[in-house]
């Protein structure tokens, strides 16, 4: 039962701040039920890639220069799909983690787990800065380690 627990809590360390990202989106979603934006919106979605391979999980956030709230929406095998972006200039950041392929000792169980690092390449850390016009289904965002 011990192992199965912590099986449990590494999946859970490793998958919480996409997780954490899924929730958040699926409260603001279900907070606007049934009515769009209060603000000019568009749905933008595209591809990740981190050297031509699909980001396999995160979070990207899209942040108006101007007026309106930033939203954001999970990344899933390298495909995201944001609704009610605010039109205009936008900052877009993402977070991801992914191993390093060091263990580290779990601060809650005091059991090896792996150790976990930004997956984002530091020169892309700072994120994009993007014109939303209107609903794009090809924003895609390519990334190098390098």
């Amino acid at each position: 039962m011990t192992q199965v627990w912590a099986i449990i809590r590494r999946v859970a360390r490793l998958c919480r701040p996409a997780l954490l990202y899924v929730v958040i989106c699926i409260i603001a979603c279900l907070a606007g039920c049934g009515e769009g934006p209060n603000y000019p919106a568009a749905r933008v979605a595209g591809e990740i890639t981190i050297d031509g391979e699909p980001l396999p999980t995160g979070y990207i956030q899209f942040t108006p220069r101007e007026k309106g709230p930033a939203v954001g929406a999970a990344i899933v095998d390298g495909q995201y799909d944001a609704p009610h972006v605010p039109l205009g200039m936008v900052q877009v950041n993402f977070w991801a983690r992914k191993e390093t392929g060091r263990m580290e000792k779990d601060p809650d169980s005091d059991q090896l787990a792996p150790e976990l690092t930004d997956a984002i390449p530091p020169a892309f850390r700072s994120g994009f800065e993007i014109d939303v016009k209107g609903d794009t289904e090809g924003q895609d965002f390519q990334m190098t380690s390098e």
